[in-house]
């Protein structure tokens, strides 16, 4: 197999170029949501580019290579269970602080480089606190988002309860779910306002209830945004086992949270993708 000829200013498919009025911009989003994350009590860390801990559900996306010992190392493909990691683990009993922010890129399989500012919050699983910063900081560039709210908890009983094939939750395959002709399961579909949750609180079992309640009350502690819960909808970051969270805008994923479990430790956290915000 020959080379391909490649220009000299070419750059590979992927990754990016910021210069001029985008380089200003992501500048100025980066700055205004480090003074924010500075005025609500968290510190700042910057994690290795390299590490020999990443996960992902496709693992094929994860770039690997070796270290001088054969180790297998990976390029930064996700910064929130490396945060908790390096906390929780590596800095131990020399760092108490347990609200943590970063602005730093990941990369995945082959060339693709994604910037973004997010946030963790170690020994917190309320949603609703990491939402609401979130949502505070993206009012400051977007006039106009969503903020929909989910548990992934409850797909994932339902499918347990009903027989229900869990794919057809992690594809969103309404159509599916719907052919089982549940009463109570086809007005879980529809809800989309918080409201509406508690007149079906006696119609589901008793696990299912427990987290329809959890949902209930993050989303009334939401204050930002147009508020939006999906109670069926599951997501597809693996490590979001709880409470998760998108804000979203002219349909596009600007943002995203949730509360998640690593080597012992609850967290929460979210990330803004600063590229979503430069391209608007």
């Amino acid at each position: 197999m020959g080379w391909e000829m490649i220009n000299e200013f070419a750059i590979p498919q992927g990754s990016r170029l910021y210069f001029g009025k985008n380089a200003r911009k992501k500048r100025e989003i980066e700055n205004r949501c480090v003074a924010l994350f500075y005025e609500n009590g968290f510190e700042e860390i910057a994690t290795p580019f390299f590490s020999y801990h990443q996960t992902l559900k496709e693992q094929k996306e994860i770039i690997t290579f070796s270290d001088v010992s054969n180790n297998r190392v990976s390029l930064r493909a996700d910064s929130a269970q490396d945060v908790v990691r390096l906390i929780t683990k590596r800095l131990g009993r020399s760092v108490e602080h347990t609200k943590w922010f970063y602005v730093q890129p990941v990369f995945k399989y082959p060339t693709t480089e994604k910037h973004q500012i997010g946030a963790e919050w170690i020994d917190n699983d309320k949603i609703a606190d990491a939402a609401n910063l979130c949502a505070n900081m993206l009012a400051d560039f977007e006039n106009v988002f969503a903020v929909q709210l989910g548990n992934i908890k409850i797909p994932q009983l339902i499918a347990d309860e009903t027989g229900i094939p869990m794919r057809h939750f992690t594809t969103h395959n309404i159509e599916a779910i719907s052919s089982y002709k549940i009463d109570w399961l086809d007005r879980l579909l529809e809800i989309t306002d918080a409201d509406e949750i508690p007149g079906i609180l006696e119609q589901v079992s008793p696990a299912v209830k427990q987290e329809l309640e959890k949902l209930y009350n993050a989303a009334k502690a939401v204050r930002t945004g147009r508020i939006i819960v999906t109670p069926v909808h599951h997501t597809d970051l693996e490590y979001y086992d709880e409470l998760f969270f998108r804000c979203i805008h002219k349909n596009r994923l600007i943002a995203m949270g949730g509360s998640y479990f690593v080597d012992g430790a609850r967290a929460s956290g979210f990330a803004i993708y600063t590229d979503e915000l430069i391209s608007e």
